[in-house]
Protein backbone atom coordinates (compact mmCIF):
# COMPACT_ATOMS: atom_id res chain seq x y z
CA UNK A 1 0.00 0.00 0.00
CA UNK A 2 1.16 2.98 -0.65
CA UNK A 3 2.14 6.09 1.87
CA UNK A 4 -0.53 9.41 1.58
CA UNK A 5 2.42 11.37 0.67
CA UNK A 6 3.67 8.69 -1.77
CA UNK A 7 0.50 8.23 -3.60
CA UNK A 8 0.50 12.71 -4.25
CA UNK A 9 3.84 12.46 -5.61
CA UNK A 10 2.78 9.85 -7.99
CA UNK A 11 -0.63 11.35 -8.91
CA UNK A 12 1.28 14.48 -9.64
CA UNK A 13 3.58 13.23 -11.79
CA UNK A 14 0.83 11.36 -14.09
CA UNK A 15 -0.77 14.30 -14.01
CA UNK A 16 1.98 16.52 -15.09
CA UNK A 17 2.87 13.79 -17.69
CA UNK A 18 -0.96 13.63 -18.98
CA UNK A 19 -0.70 17.44 -19.30
CA UNK A 20 2.64 17.24 -21.89
CA UNK A 21 0.51 14.82 -23.70
CA UNK A 22 -2.73 17.28 -24.01
CA UNK A 23 -0.04 19.97 -25.16
CA UNK A 24 0.84 17.41 -28.60
CA UNK A 25 0.04 18.74 -31.59
CA UNK A 26 -1.22 15.53 -32.97
CA UNK A 27 -0.85 16.03 -37.06
CA UNK A 28 -2.45 12.85 -39.07
CA UNK A 29 0.64 13.32 -41.71
CA UNK A 30 3.03 12.26 -38.55
CA UNK A 31 0.89 10.49 -35.95
CA UNK A 32 1.91 7.04 -36.85
CA UNK A 33 5.71 8.08 -36.87
CA UNK A 34 5.69 10.05 -33.57
CA UNK A 35 2.53 11.46 -31.43
CA UNK A 36 1.07 7.76 -31.61
CA UNK A 37 4.33 6.60 -29.88
CA UNK A 38 4.78 9.72 -27.69
CA UNK A 39 1.37 9.40 -26.48
CA UNK A 40 2.01 5.65 -25.77
CA UNK A 41 5.02 6.12 -23.54
CA UNK A 42 2.64 8.35 -21.39
CA UNK A 43 0.20 6.39 -21.03
CA UNK A 44 2.09 3.49 -20.34
CA UNK A 45 4.15 5.29 -18.17
CA UNK A 46 1.06 6.74 -16.00
CA UNK A 47 -2.11 4.72 -16.97
CA UNK A 48 0.08 1.15 -17.64
CA UNK A 49 -2.07 0.44 -21.19
CA UNK A 50 -1.47 1.57 -24.45
CA UNK A 51 -3.93 3.34 -26.47
CA UNK A 52 -4.62 0.70 -28.39
CA UNK A 53 -5.49 -1.45 -25.22
CA UNK A 54 -7.49 1.41 -23.98
CA UNK A 55 -9.04 0.99 -27.64
CA UNK A 56 -9.54 -3.36 -26.94
CA UNK A 57 -10.15 -3.13 -23.54
CA UNK A 58 -13.71 -2.75 -22.07
CA UNK A 59 -15.17 0.44 -20.31
CA UNK A 60 -14.84 -1.77 -16.67
CA UNK A 61 -11.73 -3.73 -17.67
CA UNK A 62 -10.25 0.05 -17.99
CA UNK A 63 -11.69 1.82 -15.16
CA UNK A 64 -10.81 -1.57 -13.14
CA UNK A 65 -6.89 -0.53 -14.27
CA UNK A 66 -7.13 3.21 -13.35
CA UNK A 67 -8.27 2.09 -9.67
CA UNK A 68 -5.76 -0.28 -9.31
CA UNK A 69 -2.69 2.62 -10.49
CA UNK A 70 -4.59 5.39 -8.10
CA UNK A 71 -5.70 7.61 -10.88
CA UNK A 72 -7.40 10.74 -8.91
CA UNK A 73 -9.80 13.17 -9.95
CA UNK A 74 -7.76 15.33 -12.62
CA UNK A 75 -5.82 12.23 -13.84
CA UNK A 76 -9.02 10.77 -14.86
CA UNK A 77 -10.24 13.69 -16.45
CA UNK A 78 -6.95 14.39 -18.07
CA UNK A 79 -7.18 10.91 -19.46
CA UNK A 80 -10.64 11.53 -21.06
CA UNK A 81 -9.13 14.43 -22.57
CA UNK A 82 -6.56 12.76 -24.26
CA UNK A 83 -8.89 10.17 -25.12
CA UNK A 84 -11.02 13.24 -27.01
CA UNK A 85 -8.36 14.55 -28.87
CA UNK A 86 -6.75 11.44 -30.79
CA UNK A 87 -10.06 11.66 -32.21
CA UNK A 88 -9.17 13.70 -35.50
CA UNK A 89 -6.46 11.13 -36.03
CA UNK A 90 -7.75 7.67 -35.07
CA UNK A 91 -10.64 7.65 -37.24
CA UNK A 92 -11.66 3.68 -37.11
CA UNK A 93 -11.20 4.30 -33.56
CA UNK A 94 -13.66 7.41 -32.49
CA UNK A 95 -16.54 5.96 -31.55
CA UNK A 96 -14.72 3.44 -29.18
CA UNK A 97 -12.67 6.33 -27.97
CA UNK A 98 -15.26 8.37 -27.18
CA UNK A 99 -17.45 5.69 -25.75
CA UNK A 100 -14.55 5.08 -23.42
CA UNK A 101 -13.94 9.09 -22.76
CA UNK A 102 -17.44 9.36 -21.82
CA UNK A 103 -17.18 6.83 -19.35
CA UNK A 104 -14.28 8.16 -17.61
CA UNK A 105 -15.74 11.68 -17.24
CA UNK A 106 -18.94 9.81 -15.84
CA UNK A 107 -16.73 7.51 -13.61
CA UNK A 108 -14.83 10.76 -12.58
CA UNK A 109 -17.60 12.67 -11.96
CA UNK A 110 -19.14 9.62 -9.95
CA UNK A 111 -16.76 8.28 -8.37
CA UNK A 112 -15.48 11.32 -6.77
CA UNK A 113 -18.60 12.96 -5.85
CA UNK A 114 -18.01 16.47 -7.98
CA UNK A 115 -19.87 17.97 -10.07
CA UNK A 116 -18.72 21.00 -12.20
CA UNK A 117 -20.10 22.49 -15.29
CA UNK A 118 -17.03 21.53 -17.58
CA UNK A 119 -16.66 18.55 -16.98
CA UNK A 120 -20.94 18.40 -17.46
CA UNK A 121 -19.62 19.94 -20.86
CA UNK A 122 -16.84 17.26 -21.40
CA UNK A 123 -19.61 14.78 -21.13
CA UNK A 124 -22.43 16.67 -23.45
CA UNK A 125 -19.15 16.84 -26.20
CA UNK A 126 -18.35 12.96 -25.70
CA UNK A 127 -21.95 12.19 -26.22
CA UNK A 128 -22.16 14.21 -29.42
CA UNK A 129 -18.92 12.71 -30.93
CA UNK A 130 -20.79 9.40 -30.33
CA UNK A 131 -23.45 10.49 -31.85
CA UNK A 132 -21.57 12.06 -34.52
CA UNK A 133 -19.35 9.01 -34.86
CA UNK A 134 -22.28 6.73 -35.91
CA UNK A 135 -22.89 8.74 -38.86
Amino acid sequence: MLTKGFKHEEQKKNDQMLYSGLQLAFVPETWELKEKKKLDEILLNTAKISLNGIADSTIDDLLNKLKSNNFSFSNTERLADLLVKTFTVEPDKRSNLAKKALALYKFAQEEYKTYSFGLMEKIERAERNIDNAKQ
